[in-house]
């Protein structure tokens, strides 16, 4: 299948490590806002110690990841807006340091973007880093944007 791309088709995405601020988090949704940002992909994100609560913002929907007994340190606001729909894929990973959603739009092929925060997991006991827990076994879409935080200071 061919697919002519049209000038007025452009998806945006910002991507940034918080570093638990809340006040980092309130800046980017701001930004996000301002230049219309489709997808704001969060590492480091301020979450309570509850691990439920957390920082949202009323023009984007608020993405965590699911099933996760540990907190999670990725979040993904996607535009309530938007007119790219989206579909969060809990389905391909259930780990706090990934979020995967597929993009879906008639204009262009599917496509999945993945918000990893490349660190090793907070229960005690496991030294693997995302990288080497969970992305070998995530089977990707043909087209895939992967943004993350890989820590490579750390290393």
């Amino acid at each position: 299948m061919n697919y002519n791309i049209s000038n007025h088709f452009k998806i945006s995405i910002i991507q940034y490590n918080c570093a638990r601020n809340t006040a980092n988090m309130y800046i980017y949704l701001k930004i996000g806002l301002e230049r219309n940002i489709d997808f704001i992909l969060i590492q480091e994100l301020w979450i309570a110690q509850d691990n439920i609560y957390i920082i949202s913002y009323i023009a984007y929907h608020t993405i965590l990841p699911e099933f996760c007994d540990v907190r999670s340190r990725v979040a993904v606001f996607a535009k309530k807006d938007s007119i790219h729909q989206f579909c969060y894929r809990s389905n391909l990973c259930k780990d706090s340091d990934i979020i995967i959603l597929n993009i879906l739009n008639s204009e262009i092929p599917d496509f999945q973007i993945m918000n990893v925060y490349n660190e090793k997991l907070l229960k005690e006991n496991c030294n693997d880093w995302t990288l080497n827990r969970i992305l070998p076994h995530i089977k990707s879409q043909k087209y895939s944007i992967i943004c993350r935080d890989f820590n490579t200071h750390h290393s």
